[in-house]
């Protein structure tokens, strides 16, 4: 798949990891409500998101880092290596810098954390598909310097442009020049 931005009428396919029933019902239910999202399949662990990406590569796999056996970290560095074009949205409750910066260098084009809304969430998927990036650090840690270096480790794929109005806070282009926040 590739990284642009999706057609007018064409829907944003996304492939759910989640190793935990409840989590990934709530998160199908989110993405339900976005017309323009497509889920095409789901995976209780990062060994079957590989598997079922052998046969369906989505436009964007939006994973936990919790996954039992193959880490969260490993199935992006896999998901990377042999989709590239694949967008990868790491979405969990781990909020330390260092797992941020983990998951930019592993490939990562964006990182939410479980308590984001259903549309910050959604914004975040139509975000990574059209080449951007999106960081959502901890509350107030955003002067630090793990966000400073997770602008830095990743450069963007998509053309610079500025944030709108309609910009949500957390979602913002990888160019914006306000801090990411929470």
């Amino acid at each position: 798949m590739n990284a642009t931005p999706a057609k007018q009428g064409q829907k944003i396919k996304v492939v759910v990891v989640e190793d935990q029933p409840p989590v990934l019902k709530n998160q199908l239910k989110i993405l339900q409500d976005a017309p323009e999202i497509e889920v095409v399949g789901t995976a209780l662990s990062g060994e079957a998101a590989l598997t079922l990406l052998e046969k369906q590569q989505p436009d964007v796999v939006l994973q936990d880092l919790g996954l039992p056996r193959m880490s969260g970290i490993e199935v992006t560095r896999e998901v990377k290596k042999r989709w590239p074009g694949v967008e990868v949205l790491i979405f969990t409750i781990f909020d330390e810098e260092e797992k941020v910066i983990e998951a930019v260098k592993a490939g990562a084009s964006g990182y939410l954390l479980k308590g984001a809304t259903g549309e910050k969430v959604i914004d975040a998927i139509r975000e990574v598909k059209a080449g951007g990036s999106v960081i959502q650090p901890r509350a107030g840690s955003c002067g630090t310097s793990a966000c400073r270096k997770t602008r830095t480790l990743r450069p963007s794929r998509s053309r610079c442009r500025p944030a709108s109005a309609k910009s949500r806070p957390s979602v913002r282009s990888p160019c914006a020049r306000s801090r990411y926040s929470g």
